[in-house]
């Protein structure tokens, strides 16, 4: 389930349940197949017991897996990141810390995670609430550097008004952020774009490419 991600080496990785029903475990295989394994570092646990990977995403250069995991806590999906060099994943989101959701709540699981090209930070589509009008099923954009720092909710999409983002992707030269969504108004996608990757909630009414 999800979008497989490709390292320097052309391995691939996924997530599946094959092994334990609705436990999703991260693992890598050789491009025909072969070799596969779960992904040494990516074995996490929250509050009962083994934690789901959810979001998987690949650096442009091949060299540092980031994955979603319910991961200190159940259901509440953190961005983690691990040297493929070693097989030690360190947290870079901390979101909703004090969240205990009863569903899934976090990256959408769906898409690749992406990422600025030059590998310093790493955008999601997802429902962290992260506000008093936040909730969860309202899908914004979050900017997570990989240094840790924190996620930071760029455009917010009105709350509870069903308006989701869609997508979001770095210019090639990691300067500007293109998000596509009905941001503004329901049911009217739009293109916002910001080169200013630290100050959240901006505006994506001034934003809008014409």
């Amino acid at each position: 389930q999800g979008v497989p991600a490709f390292d320097s080496q052309g391995r691939v990785y996924f997530r599946s349940d094959f092994e334990v029903d609705n436990v999703f475990r991260l693992y890598r295989a050789n491009i025909d197949g072969t070799m596969r394994a779960q992904v040494a570092g990516s074995s996490l646990t929250n509050g009962n017991g083994e934690a789901s990977t959810g979001a998987v995403g690949i650096t442009p250069d091949g060299s540092t897996l980031v994955f979603g995991s319910d991961s200190p806590t159940a259901n509440l999906y953190q961005l983690h990141a691990l040297d493929l060099s070693g097989n030690t994943a360190v947290a870079i989101s901390d979101v909703a810390a004090g969240l205990t959701p009863t569903s899934s709540t976090g990256p959408d699981f769906a898409p690749a995670i992406q990422f600025s090209p030059d590998g310093t930070l790493a955008v999601v589509r997802a429902d962290w609430p992260v506000s008093a009008d936040a909730a969860v099923n309202d899908w914004s954009v979050f900017v997570v550097p990989l240094d840790g720092s924190g996620a930071i909710r760029i455009f917010a999409v009105p709350m509870g008004a069903n308006q989701d983002v869609e997508e979001a992707v770095f210019s090639a030269n990691s300067a500007r952020l293109f998000v596509r969504g009905d941001l503004v108004a329901n049911n009217d996608n739009i293109v916002a774009s910001t080169t200013d990757f630290t100050t959240p909630d901006q505006s994506a009414t001034t934003a809008t490419l014409p």
